[in-house]
C-alpha cells in the first residue's frame, strides 16, 4: 500500500512539471485565431455530382419504382417513386425507358439506352 500511494503522488508531481504544457497555452502558430465561422467553410466546399445508373423500372400493384445505382452513395443503391427524394437526388417522372431525376440540382435523363 505504501508504494502505491508513492506512486500516485511521484505521477502527480511529473505532471505538474511539465515542459510542453507551455506550448498549447502561448498558440505558437496562431491556428485559431482569424477562423472563419464553419457554416462560411462548408458553404465554399464543392460535392462532386453524383453518377447514377439507370438499373430498372418496376411496377407493383400501381406503384412505379426507379432503381438507380451509384458507386458514390453509401448505400449504392436507390428506389424511388416519382416525387420522391433521397439525398441530393429527387426523381421527377418515370416512363418505360427513361427516369428523369434532379441530381444535385441539376435535371438529367436517365435512360437504358447506351450512347457510344
Amino acid at each position: 500500500m505504501r508504494y502505491i500511494l508513492f506512486f500516485l503522488l511521484s505521477i502527480s508531481v511529473v505532471a505538474d512539471e511539465n515542459p510542453y504544457s507551455a506550448i498549447s497555452k502561448r498558440n505558437a502558430f496562431n491556428l485559431t485565431e482569424g477562423l472563419p465561422p464553419a457554416s462560411e467553410i462548408l458553404a465554399k466546399i464543392e460535392t462532386p455530382k453524383i453518377e447514377l445508373f439507370l438499373t430498372g423500372v418496376t411496377r407493383w400493384r400501381g406503384e412505379t419504382k426507379a432503381h438507380m445505382y451509384s458507386k458514390d452513395l453509401p448505400n449504392k443503391y436507390l428506389s424511388l417513386r416519382a416525387g420522391e427524394q433521397s439525398g441530393t437526388i429527387r426523381v421527377l417522372s418515370i416512363s418505360r425507358d427513361a427516369v428523369k431525376v434532379v441530381n444535385d440540382g441539376d435535371e438529367e435523363t436517365l435512360s437504358f439506352l447506351l450512347i457510344v
